[in-house]
């Protein structure tokens, strides 16, 4: 008796008789793809029936381990913002290239990589960085420079100016863009002290609304927030919209640009009400008449 299956190519099959079948490998080479970004690994964002009916069919291996689990360049989630990563026993260190930034967790008490611990543990953070600058001279990996022809966030042509969480330059220890599409947000804003801003560039000037889109938890709200831009300080309360994923666009006040070129925006709390300050998706400056 013969058996006929489908093979894996893409449009072929093979007649196979029980002695001489083997089983089918298969290996799929996917960049920056998550164990828990498929439907087969309980993902409850994303659907992946074909990969799904793959696994169901097949074996699904749920472990794996590597000594040196380093890779550069490694386009991050934060993002999509070139850095690389290297882990040692039970800390893992991200290093961004584009701003210098580093976080280090400790993967054994925080799997979530929700605390970084770059200014708890600076020997630590220290030793990582060092290894991974040691190997990417040992293999001569090609640094990254910055492109002459780069124009940050340009003005659109109807000349609203968008800001996304995406492109924002985070400074601080804890707050970062959360790429879920559910979040795709600027958070983990716990800290008063850690500020984001944006670059923009402004081929059309003149006055611009600001719009902000701020979510922030049931009973979270209060916290009081600077804008600023071109030495203009516009003020904002943060409203408490039900949920840190609940956005609400708000005008928080107006401001001047007098020139055509490139700008900086920076948002700085203030206070902080409760456990934290805001989510905040977007900023957009929009033309006013």
């Amino acid at each position: 008796m013969y058996t006929c299956s489908p093979s894996l190519s893409r449009c072929s099959w093979s007649c196979l008789s029980p002695r001489t079948r083997r089983p089918n490998v298969v290996i799929i080479l996917a960049d920056d793809l998550g164990w828990a970004d498929l439907g087969c690994f309980d993902s409850k964002f994303h659907s992946t029936p074909s990969v799904d009916r793959l696994a169901a069919d097949g074996l699904r291996f749920t472990d794996a381990y590597a000594s040196c689990p380093v890779c550069y360049p490694h386009y991050s989630n934060q993002g999509v913002q070139p850095g690389a990563a290297i882990r040692e026993g039970d800390f893992k260190l991200i290093e961004f290239y584009d701003t210098g930034r580093r976080e280090l967790y400790d993967l054994n008490t925080d799997i979530s990589e929700s605390k970084n611990l770059i200014d708890a543990k600076p020997d630590v953070a220290k030793r990582l960085a060092e290894r991974l600058a040691g190997w990417r001279r040992d293999v001569g990996a090609q640094e990254m420079r910055p492109s002459p022809e780069y124009v940050p966030n340009p003005q659109a042509v109807d000349g609203t100016v968008k800001l996304p969480a995406r492109t924002a330059d985070v400074k601080g220890l804890q707050l970062r863009y959360e790429p879920l599409p559910h979040k795709n947000t600027l958070g983990f804003w716990t800290r008063v002290e850690d500020t984001a801003s944006w670059e923009f560039t402004v081929t059309k000037p003149g006055n611009f609304v600001v719009e902000v889109l701020q979510g922030c938890g049931k009973g979270q709200g209060g916290s009081e927030v600077e804008f600023v831009v071109a030495g203009q300080v516009l003020k904002m309360l943060v409203e408490d919209t039900g949920g840190f994923q609940n956005f609400k666009p708000r005008d928080i006040g107006s401001i001047t640009v007098d020139k055509a070129g490139r700008y900086t925006l920076t948002v700085r709390p203030q206070t902080k009400a409760k456990a934290a300050v805001m989510d905040l998706r977007q900023v957009v400056l929009k033309p006013k008449g």
